[in-house]
């Protein structure tokens, strides 16, 4: 009978955490695992990639079979992070698992750190100790056939069983999960492994761009479209651009313009939106050098009143960030700019829009497909995690109760508006609400979560 078998990559930092899974595996599964840590070498200086061409090969050959975007996924920058990651300095290091069992593969890329035990229920979680956490905002399986889908149940049990093992991560987040898949089935009960499993419904809408059955372009301009777009350009005397950002040269500029958007705003408030910081420019310039970045900003008389922002892979655009200024939002500006972005986006080819998850008014109006996801949070059956998972059980089911009290009276969406309205100063800007009192030191790069829910 075959045995699973592990590459752990992460920092020096969290080598215990990986020797623990290597441990947990051998002893509950008899499979062996490569623990790769990796030290900081400085900002100036590349990790050695030579060792680890096997484990780059194996990576990059099911990110492509699955066609997973390198947004979060990327071999090369998960290693260049881990290389010029400093304890003392950053709060998360990236920490990834790849596994096979026979013809199963399971890849988690994720990020480690000290996060709160009872993260996810407000006030009390700040106040409450901390365990070692890894979220993962991606995840890639391959199992083509009968056979090799048992395989993965058992690989995702020995994956997720000796993570949340003695020595291991307290809670293991996967996030953004088709709900319904093999996938989600195998990682809410794996085989071999008592765990528990939170599971957090969401909606993720997409748009088509090009017809998949006829190849026409579906962007076709409306009379109330071209209404929004001439009420727009007439409040500015004519006088509106829109450019697209792409190159390296271009992010600086971006950067600032989009930043003093979302300053205007709620998305200031709760982290998500365009940051005017280093951590931020060096992974838009990353997508740029990848030929992924895709930006637009929409200007009136000169003055930034509109961005999107998002990246390209293959024929799919993946929508990070909209926003405008509140004070011009009788004239659409976000909603104009997105139909550009679309436009522009169509004609160099782009097939779908990811509009990312999340249930907002916008991306209902824009999206034409509607898919269900899960967000999985998977604690052992040991005494503490045990407790921890029946609190955030309890937790999302009153969440839940009272988000569907909300849809069936029809008034989530109207009070997500009166909640932004009532920020508005006289000026018509949101003000931003107070920042949440931090128990960790800010992390250098972008949180998966906060990228995740950028849009």
């Amino acid at each position: 009978m075959e045995r699973p078998s592990l590459w752990i990559v992460t920092s020096e930092h969290w080598r215990p955490v990986a020797e623990a899974q290597s441990r947990n595996l051998a002893t509950g599964w008899g499979g062996d695992a490569e623990v790769v840590c990796l030290g900081s070498g400085g900002t100036g200086s590349e990790p050695p990639l030579v060792p680890l061409e096997p484990l780059l090969l194996a990576w990059s050959a099911l990110r492509e079979a699955t066609g997973l975007p390198t947004r979060y996924n990327s071999p090369t920058r998960t290693l260049r992070a881990l290389h010029r990651f400093d304890a003392d300095r950053d709060q998360c290091a990236p920490y990834a698992v790849l596994g096979r069992l026979g013809g199963a593969q399971l890849l988690l890329v994720g990020e480690l750190g000290l996060r709160p035990v009872l993260s996810g229920l407000g006030p009390v979680s700040r106040r409450g100790p901390s365990w070692p956490s890894l979220e993962v905002p991606e995840t890639a399986a391959l199992a083509r056939t009968g056979d090799d889908r048992a395989e993965l149940a058992a690989l995702a049990g020995a994956m997720v069983g000796s993570l949340l093992g003695p020595g291991g991560v307290g809670t293991l987040r996967l996030l953004n999960l088709e709900a319904g898949s093999v996938l989600v089935g195998s990682l809410r009960s794996p085989s071999g492994v008592g765990v528990r499993a939170v599971s957090v419904p969401k909606i993720r809408w997409w748009a088509n761009l090009i017809d998949p059955a006829t190849g026409e372009r579906t962007d076709k301009p409306t009379k109330n479209s071209r209404r929004q777009d001439n009420k727009l350009v007439r409040a500015f005397d004519g006088d509106v651009s829109f450019d697209e950002v792409t190159e390296v040269g271009q992010v600086d500029r971006f950067v600032v313009e989009a930043s003093s958007i979302v300053a205007q705003t709620y998305q200031a408030a709760i982290g998500i939106g365009v940051r005017d910081d280093a951590a931020y420019r060096d992974l838009l310039v990353e997508m740029a050098e990848a030929g992924a970045l895709r930006g637009f900003v929409i200007r009136g008389k000169g003055e930034p009143v509109g961005y999107v922002l998002g990246d390209r892979w293959g024929d799919t655009f993946s929508l990070w960030a909209l926003s405008f200024l509140p004070r011009y939002g009788h004239l659409s500006p976000g909603t104009v700019a997105m139909r550009r972005a679309m436009s522009s986006l169509a004609d160099e080819g782009v097939a779908r829009i990811d509009f990312g998850w999340g249930d907002a008014e916008y991306k209902r109006r824009f999206g034409d497909r509607r898919v269900d996801e899960v967000d999985l949070a998977l604690f052992s059956r040991r005494a503490v995690p045990s407790a921890v998972s029946a609190l955030a059980w309890g937790a999302q089911v009153a969440r839940r109760t009272a988000e569907a009290a909300c849809e069936r009276l029809g008034v989530r969406h109207r009070l997500r508006a009166l909640r932004r309205r009532l920020r508005q100063d006289d000026g018509g800007n949101e003000r931003p609400a107070p920042r949440p009192h931090l128990t960790t030191r800010p992390s250098k790069l972008p949180s998966s979560r906060q990228r995740a829910s950028m849009s």
